[in-house]
């Protein structure tokens, strides 16, 4: 009887711990920057949207996203990856993010003709900067309210967008990094891109 519950006590302790800790995690309490080891410079009021943990070939991973003043950033951090493997994840994603633009196979048959591309003024632009002495890779783009990019003048652009990604040589930590801001018409340009150099490890 008392084993009984003594384990129904334990039972109690450890659904009151996951509710709890679900309630940390979901809830929105707490700087996502911080909590996925980030700092910015400035005052930023940055209100927590979602944040999610998960294991990817035994790797622990972090997903966050929050926003401020119509501004959103999306954050996804990969602990424990080596250097090198840090360099074929930004190959691997690069590759994928560039063939969203490029011709390809339509899901159906068109009228005319099979493949789909982006128009030549949607096309990303690159660049790269430094970041903590280390190469930053980044595209600029549009996107739509849903975050994706936009790839014709027919979509509703509603961002101008930039994601980038970083490396924390010291944690072996890899971070890709979205931030969008509210198109206001002036098309891509640079500005979008001083974000990065605002971040820091902390």
């Amino acid at each position: 009887m008392i084993k009984s519950n003594i384990l129904k006590l334990v039972s109690y302790a450890v659904i009151l711990s996951l509710v709890f800790s679900t309630y940390l995690l979901y809830n929105g309490s707490g700087n996502i920057l911080k909590r996925t080891g980030l700092k910015m410079t400035g005052q930023h009021n940055i209100k927590t949207i979602e944040i999610s943990k998960k294991v990817l070939n035994k790797h622990k991973c972090i997903y966050a996203y929050g926003g401020f003043d119509d501004k959103y950033i999306r954050i996804n951090k990969i602990q424990g990856l080596y250097s090198k493997d840090s360099e074929l994840y930004v190959i691997n994603e690069s590759i994928k993010f560039e063939s969203l633009f490029q011709r390809r196979l339509m899901p159906y048959p068109g009228l005319i003709s099979f493949t789909e591309e982006a128009d030549p003024e949607f096309w990303p632009v690159q660049g790269s900067a430094v970041v903590e002495n280390l190469p930053v890779k980044y595209y600029l783009f549009y996107a739509d309210e849903q975050f994706r990019p936009c790839l014709h003048v027919a979509d509703k652009i509603k961002y101008r967008a930039i994601v980038f990604f970083l490396y924390n040589n010291k944690k072996e930590d890899e971070y890709k990094v979205e931030y969008y801001v509210p198109n206001n018409g002036s098309g891509i340009d640079a500005s979008i891109v001083k974000i990065i150099n605002t971040l820091s490890f902390n």
